[in-house]
């Protein structure tokens, strides 16, 4: 989702000094061909469905993290065997374990991923 906000952003500013010095040419009355014209509108299109994509994703953005910070009592629960190499996430934060456990609970405490015996 980042990484779609990143790229829109800079699709964005790329655009931007495009659009700005096609529109001062309008502004100081020079005349554009057709061609130019319909470019400048394409250009314009194009800058605001970016926009609204970054507003869009950074909502959602937003309200993901609000999900993530909201999940504060969440666990794993081992009833078998949990073997060495699993990564184990809670909210943001993972961990690997490193050797096989058997009945233990992960539980995410101070921001980081721990393991408790049950």
């Amino acid at each position: 989702m980042e990484k779609e906000i990143e790229t829109a952003d800079s699709n964005l500013k790329k655009i931007a000094p495009a659009l700005a010095a096609s529109k001062a040419k309008l502004a100081s009355g020079a005349r554009m061909m057709p061609d130019q014209l319909k470019t400048l509108q394409q250009l314009a299109e194009t800058s605001k469905s970016l926009k609204e994509q970054i507003e869009a994703s950074t909502q959602e953005l937003e309200k993901l993290q609000e999900m993530l910070e909201a999940s504060t009592d969440a666990s794993v629960e081992v009833t078998g065997t949990v073997f060495g190499g699993t990564s184990i996430t809670i909210s943001d934060q993972y961990m690997v374990v490193k050797d096989n456990f058997q009945y233990c609970r992960f539980t995410k405490q101070n921001g980081t991923v721990k393991m408790n015996s049950m």
